[in-house]
């Protein structure tokens, strides 16, 4: 995984060593070890067993940032609950999500920056189960507890720098986020605006792309060409709380830094139309929207509350992947050696293509969070005789996962819906392309293959019959080590004894613990441990030929938290919890 510092430092090795070919391009979406970025993935949320889950977003900039939040289900990525925040300058925005007196989830705030929707004191529950039921079934549950787990997104859609205030103020839209007093007074005209379809071109044109940052130019000028240190504003941290259990414990999402670079004032936008220099979207929709709204770039879909996603990169995605050595065959069409001693390939960097797909989008985020192998530890102390008892979950997701696999043609809540495929000219947000209809590569399984494409160029003819499998498994290799390397090799997991995880986001127990409570199937316990304290490497294989050798692995996040209860005396004040996240081989 590769950032702007290990650019800078593989390229000077590379000079230093004598062997450069071409410089990477300046900008390309990476996971950022500074953990600030345009795009925050939070692997995992919970409402059961107790648990809430709290969430603090940040602007670290000085300009006014609006952003897309969205809660995705565990088992299918599908969209449950989804807002914007607009956030003042140096702002942050907290909330969390907690089980409602229905066994709901309900998202609730504090906070006084500006939603939209608004969020009402007493919380907001999730709108039901509109997602994944009726027209847009996918074989999974229909219940509303299906939204009570699963993983969250936050993607900046758009930035301002304010100017002085001019009459007529030209950002008088985006000046009302700015906290006075401690409130934002302009609150109601943001949210009308992000919820009327003829304010969207007022809203692109006030949250252009501030880019001030690297330009150091005019305020909100989309950055020039070779410009490399574009805003990226946006941190964030998680707690995962239970009252009952006296637990809580705090963990950073994973910040993709790079995730979208504006095109150069003057180019042309999508399909060579006009300039799109944010990823602004209204809050409604796509029905709500009117189809060939004059100055709106893009379709109702692309405008609607669909978008953006994880699919929305216009960068390629880079990191550095070592190959020792490497062949002339496998040195990536699209990638960039970048360093070299006497004549063998050290390190290289490289987009990700699918067949004759893009190295953008869905793909560029695949990339850059490929694992092999994810590694961490594990504990599991059951005799209360000692004291004190011990327990782990591992959360393992993947969250680029539906846009391969969720292949409802016709279903705007799916991963692969057409809303989300433009004509083939318009290689900024293609999804990726699979290659043929049983293996959507580098996933092993649909989990919903149905519909009839009208582009066939972007997703593939569907079977006669449609796939509703409600799952989509991927085997994994599983190896567990104690403390003085005793392991087990090859264990599966139970129920049933297989090694395979099915859904977006998995929940991996040992002997049972199932801590942060999660439903059947989402979690899977392996009970055969070589001890009580150990470490799991879990590895994971693309399957198909779509992935350029040297990316085998899947896009993978997650973490480990332990728990560590007093089991002699129920007092809960003596408990504690943490949470590692995870490592990775690339």
């Amino acid at each position: 995984m590769m950032n702007l510092k290990m650019k800078q430092l593989s390229l000077a090795v590379g000079v230093a060593l004598g062997g450069m070919a071409l410089v990477p391009a300046a900008q390309a979406v990476n996971v950022a070890t500074t953990n600030q970025g345009q795009a925050l993935i939070f692997p995992y949320y919970t409402v059961n067993g107790g648990w809430s889950t709290l969430f603090g977003i940040t602007n670290t900039s000085g300009s006014v940032v609006a952003a897309k939040v969205r809660f995705r289900e565990a088992y299918n990525s599908r969209d449950v609950f989804d807002f914007d925040i607009i956030l003042s300058p140096n702002d942050v925005w907290t909330g969390w999500v907690s089980q409602n007196s229905s066994g709901t989830a309900s998202v609730f705030t504090e906070d006084k920056s500006c939603t939209v929707g608004v969020i009402p004191s007493t919380g907001q529950p999730f709108p039901g189960t509109i997602s994944y039921t009726g027209a847009a079934a996918d074989g999974g549950p229909t219940t509303a507890a299906r939204a009570n787990e699963g993983y969250v997104e936050v993607i900046m859609m758009g930035a301002v720098r304010l100017p002085a205030v001019a009459t007529p103020d030209p950002f008088a839209l985006a000046r009302g986020a700015v906290h006075v007093n401690g409130t934002p007074p302009g609150c109601n005209a943001l949210v009308s605006a992000f919820q009327s379809p003829t304010s969207l071109i007022t809203l692109q044109g006030q949250f252009g792309y501030d880019s001030y940052a690297g330009t150091q130019g005019a305020v909100n000028a989309a950055p020039g060409a070779g410009v490399i240190n574009a805003l990226n504003p946006l941190t964030g941290s998680f707690s995962l709380v239970n009252g009952p259990m006296g637990l809580s414990t705090a963990g950073k999402p994973v910040a993709l830094a790079n995730f979208w670079a504006p095109p150069v004032p003057g180019g042309t936008g999508l399909g060579g139309g006009a300039v799109w220099n944010n990823l602004i979207t209204a809050q409604l929709a796509p029905a709500s929207i009117p189809a060939g709204t004059t100055g709106l770039v893009g379709t109702p879909y692309q405008n609607s509350w669909h978008e953006p996603s994880l699919n929305s990169p216009n960068t390629n995605g880079y990191a550095i992947v070592p190959e020792s050595p490497l062949t002339a065959a496998s040195v990536p069409v699209s990638g960039v050696l970048i360093s070299t001693v006497s004549g063998a390939n050290l390190n290289q960097t490289g987009n990700l293509i699918n067949g004759a797909g893009t190295g953008t989008g869905a793909n560029a985020v695949s990339f850059v969070l490929n694992a092999t192998n994810v590694i961490n530890e594990w504990t599991r102390r059951t005799d209360p005789a000692a004291g004190w008892t011990t327990t782990t979950d591992w959360v393992v997701t993947f969250p680029t996962k539906n846009f391969y696999v969720d292949n409802d043609y016709g279903n705007e809540f799916a991963g692969r819906s057409s809303g989300r495929v433009l004509v083939p000219t318009d290689t900024d947000s293609l999804l990726p392309v699979l290659q043929t209809n049983t293996v959507p590569s580098p996933f092993a399984q649909y989990f919903t293959n149905r519909g009839a494409p009208a582009d066939a160029v972007n997703i593939e003819a569907s079977p006669a019959t449609a796939v509703l499998r409600g799952s989509s498994c991927v085997t994994t290799s599983n190896t567990l080590y104690d403390r003085e390397e005793s392991s087990v090799v090859g264990q599966g997991f139970s129920p049933g004894g297989t090694n395979t995880l099915c859904y977006e986001a998995n929940v991996l127990t040992f002997q049972g613990s199932n801590l942060l409570g999660a439903s059947s199937p989402i979690s899977q316990s392996l009970d055969s441990l070589p001890g009580i304290f150990g470490w799991l490497n879990l590895g994971l294989t693309a399957t198909g030929a779509a992935l350029q050798t040297y990316t085998t692995g899947l896009p993978a996040i997650g973490f480990q938290i332990t728990t560590r209860t007093n089991s002699t005396t129920g007092n809960t004040s003596l408990n504690s919890a943490s949470i590692v996240e995870h490592s990775y081989l690339p």
